[in-house]
């Protein structure tokens, strides 16, 4: 089974020689083939045109939730951490969400191994928004990726050579150490590239499809093409919501969909599988579009409830604490996965810090915070845990 995972199989020179890709390839492995742009007219069967039409019709309801319009900031922040979290856990990350608002507020932890899996997520999220902002300036281009590529793999496991660059040498994708696909040569990847570039920034007129197929398109060829070392799940994960917002198809990151790649998996790697194989693009992009659809309708569930709870917060601390700092107090400590006395002092442009932490300590009166770090007297960090407990069950 074909898998596109970001596991790499290396030699003790770092990647394979020719000989050991010849001998992958008389053994049947599958192996990159060039079926990119795809023509993909002949797909519109009455059931893939409805599907697609559910799928426009969830992500518009996303995108004109009353929730997300004045409140981007408050709620892009929880969703994206769900997402990266997901999306690195079909990598074979095991850390928790817990964990990784640790490594946010920069907290010691007891082993180095967990913190470097958090990092990862953290690493991932960080990617994500540094793209969102490149996107405007530079469109979808090699650029961006490579410096999403560096930020994502900044300081985490593994040995990163080519950290921030195409890969330079050949490799091979590995599953239940049996290795199940061979990328194309490291001197093919700057052109293969540049061609998904021009379909992204510049499609021809028989490219011109549906922004949601596109997205399903380029996913499958980013992930084909496996330009970097490492990393590229992740990558192109990411990619799929720079593409939808750059096509103006989505407003905000808030499109929660490795939540349903995770749970699909199995069925995720097998319609890959079946476009190397058997140019099955109607098989992937049924799929794509029904995670679409679903994770559109979750989102904007998830998105609700956040909001909800965010009003709920406010209330409870207009009621106790006359300030007028409530508002921003509340809206920070949902923005924040953790917030510290610092934090509270710079967004309430505060000169006390006897103010501030009164502040905080007030709300972990009220049960809107907990302290992350209450055996240290320094750095003390604030977690709003009525939130992390809400995205722990959503």
């Amino acid at each position: 089974m074909l898998v596109f995972s970001e596991k790499l199989v290396y030699n003790t020179n770092m990647y394979l020689t020719d000989e050991e890709i010849q001998k992958l390839k008389n053994n049947d492995v599958p192996s990159y083939r060039n079926i990119f742009p795809p023509d993909i007219s002949n797909i519109y069967t009455n059931e893939l045109v409805k599907l697609l039409g559910e799928a426009n019709r969830a992500i518009g309801n996303l995108n004109s939730s009353k929730k997300i319009i004045p409140n981007p900031d408050l709620l892009v922040g929880p969703v994206l951490l769900k997402e990266a979290l997901a999306s690195s856990k079909i990598e074979g990350t095991q850390t928790t969400l817990r964990d990784v608002v640790q490594e946010e507020a920069n907290l010691a932890f007891d082993d180095s191994y967990e913190q470097l899996q958090a990092k990862e997520v953290v690493n991932h999220m960080m990617a994500t928004r540094l793209g969102i902002e490149l996107v405007e300036k530079y469109s979808l281009t090699s650029r961006v990726f490579k410096e999403m590529h560096q930020l994502l793999l900044s300081k985490v496991r593994g040995t990163h050579t080519t950290l921030g660059d195409f890969r330079v040498g050949k490799n091979a994708i590995q599953k239940n150490d049996q290795i199940i696909y061979l990328p194309p040569d490291q001197t093919e990847v700057p052109n293969l590239m540049s061609i998904l570039e021009r379909y992204l920034n510049a499609p021809s007129n028989n490219d011109v499809y549906d922004p949601l197929l596109r997205a399903a398109i380029t996913h499958y060829q980013f992930e084909a093409i496996h330009p970097f070392a490492d990393g590229n799940g992740r990558l192109g994960r990411a990619l799929i919501s720079l593409q939808l917002i750059k096509e103006g198809v989505l407003r905000y990151p808030v499109l929660y969909l490795s939540g349903y790649l995770l749970k699909e998996r199995k069925n995720y790697d097998e319609c890959l599988l079946n476009v190397t194989l058997n140019e099955d693009w109607t098989g992937w992009i049924t799929f794509f579009l029904n995670g679409i659809k679903e994770q559109a309708t979750r989102s904007e569930n998830i998105v609700d409830q956040i909001f909800h709870l965010y009003e709920e917060s406010r209330e409870i601390a207009r009621k106790s604490i006359k300030t007028s700092n409530v508002d921003p107090l509340i809206t920070l400590i949902f923005k924040k996965n953790a917030v510290s006395t610092k934090d509270v002092m710079d967004e309430l442009h505060l000169s006390s810090h006897t103010a501030a932490i009164n502040l905080l300590r007030r709300l972990v009166d009220l049960k809107l915070l907990s302290i992350t770090n209450p055996s240290t007297k320094r750095n003390i960090h604030f977690t709003n845990e009525p939130l992390i407990k809400l995205l722990e069950t959503v």
